[in-house]
């Protein structure tokens, strides 16, 4: 079975894994003068097993009222999949990196950022973001990530499908097994 949940990160923040091992997540933000060299990573410490700089994984834009980072549990007993910037992070309580996937954002557009979580079913869910889609099951697995405009917006799912809107107006359909049907973004 999945699960979720947004930790913020105003304050550490504590991740707990599902087999019961917990670690403190700390928000880091080294700006710099340029924007190019602006920086934010979650520092996640373990007792016994160290720690992991994970870079472009928190939400900081403007539309939370502190950082924040969506994680999802899954089956695996000692596997969190953590998702909010840049980059999203399959981590092990024993703090490994088991794996990490770059999301369609970009941190000089985080104004736009917008995180909507759709259950699908006990096994699956879909992660609807301003530039982007995926669904992720319950075994933390990516089944498909596909790139979206930024005018798009999930509406429904009906069977098989995934129904966006394109600029509220125009539906397409997403196949929820594959990924398949975005429309090409005009990039006019």
């Amino acid at each position: 079975m999945i699960s979720w949940t947004e930790l913020k990160l105003g304050n550490p923040g504590q991740l707990r894994f599902p087999k019961g091992k917990r670690a403190e997540v700390r928000f880091l933000d080294q700006g710099g003068p340029l924007q190019s060299r602006h920086k934010e990573s979650a520092l996640i410490s373990f007792a016994e097993d160290g720690s992991l700089d994970l870079a472009e994984v928190v939400d900081s834009s403007p539309n939370h009222d502190e950082p924040c980072v969506l994680v999802i549990s899954g089956d695996s007993q000692d596997r969190l999949f953590l998702f909010g910037g840049e980059t999203s992070y399959l981590i092990s309580s024993e703090g490994q990196v088991v794996g990490s996937t770059p999301t369609f954002r970009k941190r000089r557009n985080a104004e736009f950022w917008r995180t909507e979580v759709v259950p699908l079913d006990n096994d699956s869910i879909l992660i609807v973001y301003e530039m982007g889609a995926l669904v992720i099951d319950s075994m933390l697995k990516i089944r498909w990530q596909v790139e979206k405009a930024l005018i798009d917006f999930f509406e429904r799912r009906e069977g098989s499908e995934l129904i966006f809107l394109r600029d509220h107006e125009t539906p397409y359909s997403i196949d929820l097994g594959t990924g398949r049907g975005v429309p090409p973004i005009d990039v006019a």
